[in-house]
């Protein structure tokens, strides 16, 4: 059967897999190019009017020397680091750090608990898709 020039599907399969091709290479361009921030939250207190007392590990230390600013209630502060007690330990295995902070803290009072999120690393949703596809 002769068919027509306006019945072949080669110009629509050649569309396709050109708008497939950009399908992809955009997908992969803006998922590698996005960072999505993690954060750890530390619980702390209160201590002082404008100052958070609170107790982490030394890698959290560490990202707390890295970072200019930390998360409260959603909210980005910045903070200084007023003084650090060493050797304070909590647990058994883990030398912890007695750290007060120097934070903005206008909704809480003395003696309030409160949740500190620490920036961890920066990473891409590539690297998190290709975590979950392993399974881990």
């Amino acid at each position: 059967m002769n068919s027509k020039v306006y019945e072949s599907f080669f110009s629509i399969w050649i569309l396709f897999i050109l708008f497939f091709l950009v399908f992809v290479f955009t997908f992969i361009y803006s998922s590698s190019t996005s960072n999505i921030r993690k954060y750890q939250m530390v619980s702390g207190i209160v201590s002082a009017k404008n100052q958070v007392m609170i107790f982490v590990t030394a890698k959290q230390l560490n990202w707390l020397y890295r970072n200019e600013v930390v998360l409260i209630d959603g909210e980005k502060n910045n903070f200084l680091i007023d003084r650090k007690l060493n050797n304070s330990t909590l647990k058994k295995d883990k030398k912890m750090y007695q750290v007060f902070l120097s934070v903005s803290t206008k909704k809480y009072v003395v003696n309030d608990s409160i949740l500190i999120g620490i920036l961890q690393e920066k990473t891409s949703f590539f690297s998190i898709f290709l975590d979950t596809w392993k399974g881990g």
